[in-house]
C-alpha cells in the first residue's frame, strides 16, 4: 500500500482546461494544425531506446511538435498534452535535429526540470505528435505560441501572452 501511495504522488501533476481559451483560437493557425498531416511516434521504445521512427521526420523543414501521455489503453482516447513545442528550420535547426534534443533532457536535467520529470514518470507512455511546415519561422512562432496560450501545457512554464501568463500565477497554477 505505501509504494502505491508513494507511486500515486509521483505521478500527481495538475493540468489546466481552459475551454475558455480554447474557443477563440486565432482562425488562421486553426485551420493549419487541423488541415496539416500529424505524425506521431512513441519517444521511447521499452522505455530506454530511441525511436528508429524519428529518423522519418524531415530534416529540410521545420514545424511544430507537442509532446503527450497516454496509457494507449483506449486508442485514440485518452491523451494528456504535456509540452508544445516549435522548430525553425535554419542552416543549423530543423524538425528532426529539434525533437532529438529531447532526448538530452532525460536524467537530472535541471535547466527543463518539468520536462525531466515527464521523460523520467511517463518514460513508457509518452508519444510525440508533430507537422512539418513550409511556412516562415515567423508563422511558425506563432502556431507555437497560439497553441501555448490556448492549451497551458503542464511542461511549458513560459506562457507568451502576457495577460494570460499574469491571470495563470495570479490563478496560482504556475
Amino acid at each position: 500500500m505505501v509504494d502505491l501511495i508513494a507511486g500515486l504522488k509521483a505521478k500527481k501533476i495538475e493540468i489546466e482546461l481552459p475551454s475558455h481559451l480554447w474557443h477563440n483560437i486565432n482562425k488562421e493557425v486553426l485551420e493549419i494544425i487541423q488541415t496539416a498531416e500529424w505524425k506521431t511516434f512513441r519517444f521511447f521504445i521499452n522505455g530506454e531506446q530511441h525511436s528508429p521512427d524519428i529518423e522519418n521526420i524531415n530534416n529540410e523543414k521545420g514545424g511544430i511538435y507537442i509532446f503527450y501521455v497516454s496509457p494507449d489503453i483506449i486508442p485514440q482516447n485518452h491523451k494528456i498534452v504535456m509540452y508544445v513545442g516549435r522548430a525553425r528550420y535554419t542552416t543549423n535547426q530543423n524538425l528532426r535535429k529539434r525533437i532529438k534534443e529531447y532526448y538530452g533532457y532525460v536524467g537530472d536535467d535541471y535547466k527543463r526540470p518539468k520536462i525531466a520529470n515527464m521523460f523520467h514518470e511517463w518514460k513508457n507512455d509518452i508519444f510525440c505528435s508533430y507537422i512539418e511546415l513550409t511556412c516562415p519561422n515567423d508563422k511558425i512562432d506563432l502556431i507555437e505560441k497560439e497553441l501555448i496560450n490556448k492549451l497551458l501545457p503542464y511542461c511549458n512554464d513560459k506562457i507568451p501572452d502576457q495577460t494570460i501568463q499574469a491571470a495563470v500565477k495570479a490563478a496560482g497554477l504556475q
